[in-house]
């Protein structure tokens, strides 16, 4: 089972299940225009762990974006663009309620204009300051938060 560690805690995303779909589709398309695509190049493997975990939400969506940055990292992606890539998944990649079995949920999408004028805004920072991933986090606006019903 593969091991991926983002901190203390490993995240384990485990095998595939048997049919299991591998699209890229956790990947914001906007980083395909940016960095290519997640079918080939550096961070391939790291986007097939990142589709699996994002449709299994073993782990909070937190979690597995970090665990996405440490797998591009590990996969030969320069720092720079790996973390283009972790503000692309934070910023524009799927979101869930970790722990209460509930369907995924997804609490903001910006418009693809405003996707890419952030992706190069992001690319500016990372180029002049080298942040941290929790600097990357910040620059971002927070989202807007998702009251459940019972």
């Amino acid at each position: 089972m593969p091991i991926l560690l983002t901190g203390i805690r490993p995240i384990s995303v485990g095998t595939p299940p048997l049919g299991s779909r591998i699209d890229g589709a956790s990947i914001p398309r906007v980083l395909w225009t940016l960095v290519g695509s997640p079918f080939t190049g550096e961070y391939r493997r790291a986007s097939v762990v990142h589709d699996v975990a994002c449709v299994t939400h073993t782990e909070p969506w937190s979690r597995v974006h970090r665990m996405f940055y440490n797998a591009c990292r590990c996969g030969g992606v320069s720092d720079p663009k790996a973390k283009l890539l972790y503000g692309g998944v934070y910023y524009l990649g799927p979101r869930w309620i970790f722990g209460v079995g509930l369907e995924p949920v997804t609490p903001f999408q910006p418009s693809q204009e405003n996707a890419e004028g952030r992706m190069e805004a992001l690319r500016g920072f990372i180029d002049s300051s080298s942040p941290s991933l929790d600097e990357i986090e910040h620059f971002f606006p927070s989202p807007p938060t998702t009251t459940i019903v019972a």
